[in-house]
């Protein structure tokens, strides 16, 4: 197990600092990357985001410290809010399940 680099700060005070966190899966992220990077620059997100990985993909989890902030991002990109307690615990489950169609024949 291997810790923490120097200076950085640890999960759970980073968790205070930044209580509002918001997941994007990593594909919405990719295909609409300047507008992502753009909006959570302008809402002074935490340059530490956190991912996430819940029904075989992957997630971007956005960090805020004002809720005002969070919520902006929310609604500009259909995401979903995070438990940062959940997340910690890997209990953190997405609303969203995308369902693999294959082809018959």
């Amino acid at each position: 197990m291997s810790g923490r680099s120097r200076g950085d700060i640890s999960e759970t005070l980073f968790n205070q600092i930044y209580p509002y966190q918001v997941a994007l899966t990593a594909l919405e992220v990719q295909m609409r990357f300047n507008e992502v990077n753009s909006l959570s620059r302008q809402l002074e997100c935490s340059r530490l985001n956190k991912s996430a990985w819940c029904w075989n993909e992957g997630y971007v989890i956005y960090c805020f410290a004002l809720k005002s902030q969070a919520e902006a991002f929310l609604l500009a990109f259909d995401a979903e809010w995070v438990d940062p307690k959940e997340r910690m615990r890997q209990k953190w489950v997405s609303r969203w399940r995308r369902i693999e169609v294959g082809r018959l024949g």
